[in-house]
């Protein structure tokens, strides 16, 4: 019965950690080559999350821009819209990004 238990368990743990991010690789190589030249060390991330039924990207500059905006991006890599900067808007698509969004991993860190 033991044995049977832990094969279970292994089978759960290898099934749910297969993802799919549903995303060009080559679109998001472009965009962490483009974050590793911000001279920024610390908070300079891609940060996955759902919205609207779909997932979006995050790209984070870092924490010593000051009043530096966030790129959001689908899977595609196409601008959805930017969050914070002078304005401080958290808005993408007329919906305010943190209330409608679900955070689901960091897939890239600096």
């Amino acid at each position: 019965m033991r044995k049977i238990s832990i094969l279970v368990i292994l089978v759960v743990l290898i099934v749910t950690s297969c993802k799919d991010s549903n995303i060009d690789p080559s679109c998001l190589n472009d965009k962490i080559n483009e974050l590793e030249d911000i001279s920024c060390e610390d908070g300079v991330q891609i940060t996955l999350y759902e919205f609207q039924g779909q997932n979006v990207y995050l790209l984070e500059l870092g924490n010593c821009i000051a009043d530096g905006s966030t790129e959001v991006v689908d899977a595609s890599c196409r601008t959805l819209g930017f969050l914070g900067g002078l304005a401080g808007s958290n808005e993408i698509d007329g919906l305010d990004f943190y209330e409608n969004a679900i955070f689901i991993e960091v897939v890239w860190e600096k």
